[in-house]
């Protein structure tokens, strides 16, 4: 028995939909692609081909499009979208149009007179995955693809929506039913793919890094020198940072973004510069950068803050190393790196270091199909649950990822 679907899905079941699948704004041609049993009459009442008809399977239709008043609004090539070859696993049509924003919009209405229904894609994706065009982890894979920020990252999540991860799980399930592999070796197997996670998640959603230490100890130096231009004013005088200031950069592959900070000391007669130390210290990250240029021991002010991150998250970096190199007791006391952001001495080390302690091993030359949000890693973890008690047969096992995936091979 089908799930009941709820007020939405019907909705977009019910009438034709009209998808944008470029970019929003100016550009040489746009792609609107319609999906739904209406489609098909919508076309034949609106598009007049050059030669022929609507075009079969394998075909394009060069022709014009009009509106309902009969008035031609673009010259457009017209052809059909099969299920296999769709992004969302569902049929339809693609309507290939000049790019101009306001031609764009002329024919999307053209389709809107004809009873058609705007969409996202987020909702193109909510539908299919409704009706079971596309599983989970496909729907995820793509929105995780549409929005890759590095090539690394786009790369993995193609895989993944072309099924990499799916088909994994079901090897793993096929060598459970076949006697290849016991439970006990399925839970290891699943388990392990459970601890690398991070390195997969971390290519769909950036490490945060905040840059933060005492005035003057150069935070904007480094943050100017991994960006490789100068994106913010640096100046001896303390307090020349007032506000959170995020950039993104690529370490191996993987998107970080750097926050750059006010510095902290226990007094300032600027309340501007003292807002921008409270926006340090409540900023948003996952791992600090604390750069310290002097050998002393930190001041209650910096203790205060380093308190709020567990040592895991820290990162002590010994900065200016080109006027004065760092002693091994400023090293042995605190600080793993010494740096200088001026000549680039140890940023290479650096970065390295950003991805053994953040990303993912340095050995790692491809990532494996691995859980990649943090909502397959809730997945995942109901999967290690269900199969960690009681008696397991093939049974038990293929409804347990079922219940979590969903029908994935």
């Amino acid at each position: 028995m089908k799930p009941e679907l709820s007020p939405m899905e019907s909705d977009l079941q019910a009438r034709f939909n009209i998808h944008r699948a470029t970019a929003a704004g100016a550009g040489g041609i746009a792609v609107v692609e319609l999906f739904g049993d209406g489609a098909r009459a919508a076309l034949e009442r609106c598009f007049r081909p050059r030669r022929g008809c609507l075009p079969e399977a394998g075909e394009v239709r060069l022709g014009v499009l009009v509106d309902a008043a009969g008035r031609p609004v673009d010259e457009v090539l017209v052809a059909p979208l099969r299920a296999s070859e769709s992004w969302s696993g569902l049929p339809g049509w693609t309507v290939s149009c000049h790019g101009g924003a306001v031609v764009t919009e002329q024919v999307m209405e053209a389709f809107v007179e004809r009873g058609g229904a705007r969409r996202s894609t987020g909702e193109i994706l909510d539908l299919a995955e409704s009706i079971g065009a596309l599983d989970c982890i496909r729907r995820q894979a793509y929105e995780r693809l549409i929005q890759a920020y590095t090539p690394r990252a786009a790369r993995y999540f193609l895989k993944q929506h072309q099924g990499a991860l799916c088909r994994r799980l079901g090897d793993l399930l096929r060598a459970v039913e076949e006697g290849e592999l016991a439970a006990a070796e399925l839970r290891d197997r699943l388990d392990e793919m459970l601890n690398f996670s991070n390195e997969a998640i971390r290519l769909g959603a950036p490490l945060r890094v905040l840059i933060a230490g005492r005035a003057n100890a150069g935070k904007s130096t480094l943050f100017n020198a991994l960006l490789s231009c100068e994106r913010v004013v640096v100046s001896p005088l303390p307090g020349t940072t007032r506000d959170l200031i995020e950039e993104m950069i690529e370490i191996h592959g993987y998107p970080v973004v750097l926050i750059d900070s006010a510095g902290l000391r226990e007094e300032s007669a600027d309340p501007v510069e003292r807002l921008g130390m409270e926006l340090a210290r409540s900023a948003s990250c996952d791992a600090v950068l604390y750069l310290s240029d002097h050998e002393g021991p930190p001041s209650p002010e910096e203790r205060a803050f380093l308190e709020r991150f567990p040592e895991s998250q820290i990162l002590r970096v010994r900065t200016k190393g080109d006027l004065e190199p760092a002693s091994p007791r400023a090293l042995t006391s605190g600080a793993l790196l010494s740096i200088s952001a001026k000549s680039g001495a140890g940023l290479p080390e650096l970065r390295e270091m950003i991805r053994c302690l953040w990303l993912g091993p340095p050995e790692r030359v491809e990532i494996p199909p691995l859980p990649f949000t943090e909502d397959l890693l809730r997945r995942f973890e109901r999967l290690l649950e269900s199969l960690s008690s009681g008696e397991l047969h093939i049974d038990v096992i293929r409804q347990a990822f079922i219940k979590c995936f969903g029908k994935l091979w």
